[in-house]
């Protein structure tokens, strides 16, 4: 069985109770399945309610499994608060992990009852799954960010300038040579020689 969790539900815990219903719930009255193996289990969101659903194909799957957001908020109100809805109960979400394993043994609704013992998979896994809150990220220091990349190209476009300087100082030094060596071979009359470059201070 291969699990895909899009949810911050724990992917380990829907895992042990997907095997937990198979092996305790639904493998005693129907049987070993063959397709066990090899069946895909999707873990998704529901985008309302606060109860967990589902959706299988016959024969085998593959399974979709919808538990309820928590902190989504619902349509009922306690005085003049807002509920808002909790993590998925370890019992809701077990019966519809057996009824849709049911539907992977080939029955469709109406041909058999929903009535699973599930005190025993509470006692073991508590009363709701474990679900992960998302860590607030730390809001990014931008000036801070932009003081140092500015560090960063001050550095580099010093060596840069360092760099250059030496070129040119070694152009100038070649320069020079060549200018005393035409001038003294008579090369180039005095009027094609390029003026003297003056050094900066």
């Amino acid at each position: 069985m291969k699990i895909t969790n899009a949810t911050r539900y724990d992917t380990q815990q829907l895992r042990s109770l997907i095997v937990a219903v198979y092996r305790e719930l639904v493998e005693p009255l129907e049987g070993p399945a063959p397709w066990w193996p090899r069946l895909k289990v999707k873990v998704a969101y529901r985008r309302a309610n606060a109860y967990c659903a589902g959706f299988a194909y016959f024969n085998g799957g593959p399974i979709l499994l919808r538990p309820s957001r928590p902190g989504q908020p619902t349509n009922c109100y306690v005085g003049d608060v807002r509920v808002v809805v909790q993590p998925a109960t370890v019992s809701d979400t077990a019966r519809t992990i057996a009824h849709e394993l049911m539907h992977c043994y080939g029955y469709r609704h109406g041909q058999w009852h929903d009535l699973w013992d599930t005190a025993p998979l509470v006692e073991r896994f508590g009363e709701r799954l474990t679900h992960r809150e998302p860590q607030a990220k730390p809001k990014p220091d931008l000036r801070r960010a932009r003081y140092e990349r500015v560090l960063v190209l001050e550095r580099a476009w010093t060596a840069r300038a360092k760099r250059a300087a030496t070129r040119l100082r070694t152009l100038r030094q070649r320069r020079r040579y060549y200018e005393r060596a035409l001038s003294s071979a008579a090369a180039l009359p005095p009027a094609a020689l390029p003026p003297a470059a003056t050094e900066p201070c």
